[in-house]
């Protein structure tokens, strides 16, 4: 019941920061400005803030707190749809997720290489509140991402235990890096609670930033 409770929780944090449109992100939405177009030495925002350049190899692809590599907590859709082609033929989607029964609004991009990213909006002033990863190009800085086993994933981050998800799937939450890894589940996934260990091979399908 604890784990439930836990991840339940941990949803409501994040509905909430894509709904409520309070301070915290009025302020940060305030700092992303129309003039701060990635040039050709790449640009990646973060949080809202500043554009840090770097070396495009270094950022396009990287996963870190509020961020999968241009695409930033705190983006309008402008600016999504202006930074979508620096990943080549990106195709960018309107739709309407579930989301507690309710439907809320989002892009939906397809990557040209390999998967997609999903960035929830909120309801608030339609700035991106919420990203979800199924692509394998994204990774942390120690090079975790989707397809990244179990074992390796619990050697670099500190999650107290796995979480039941959204479709009953396990799900590690590291609250410190706001984002939550959503492991394939196998027989030793049992109604919400490990049963045994969790294989080390088990992969990781999705990553959630927020």
């Amino acid at each position: 019941m604890k784990s439930i409770c836990f991840f339940v929780f941990a949803v409501l944090v994040a509905t909430l920061a894509c709904g409520s449109g309070g301070s915290d992100e009025e302020t940060a939405v305030q700092t992303v400005t129309e003039d701060r177009t990635p040039d050709s030495s790449s640009a990646a925002v973060t949080n809202g803030e500043l554009p840090v350049t770097v070396d495009d190899s270094g950022t396009l692809y990287l996963l870190e707190n509020g961020s999968a590599g241009l695409f930033a907590i705190g983006l309008t859709k402008d600016q999504v749809e202006e930074f979508s082609p620096r990943y080549g033929n990106v195709e960018v989607r309107e739709i309407d997720l579930m989301a507690e029964g309710m439907a809320t609004p989002a892009l939906e991009l397809t990557l040209e290489d390999s998967g997609k990213l999903i960035l929830q909006l909120s309801e608030a002033d339609f700035t991106v509140c919420r990203i979800t990863v199924n692509s394998s190009l994204f990774t942390t800085e120690q090079g975790i991402g989707v397809g990244s086993s179990y074992a390796n994933l619990d050697s670099f981050y500190d999650f107290d235990g796995l979480q039941w998800g959204d479709g009953g799937e396990p799900v590690a939450i590291v609250e410190d890096a706001g984002m939550s890894f959503i492991i394939a589940s196998g027989d030793w996934w049992q109604a919400g609670s490990v049963e045994g260990e969790v294989p080390g091979d088990a992969r990781i399908t999705g990553i959630i930033l927020w």
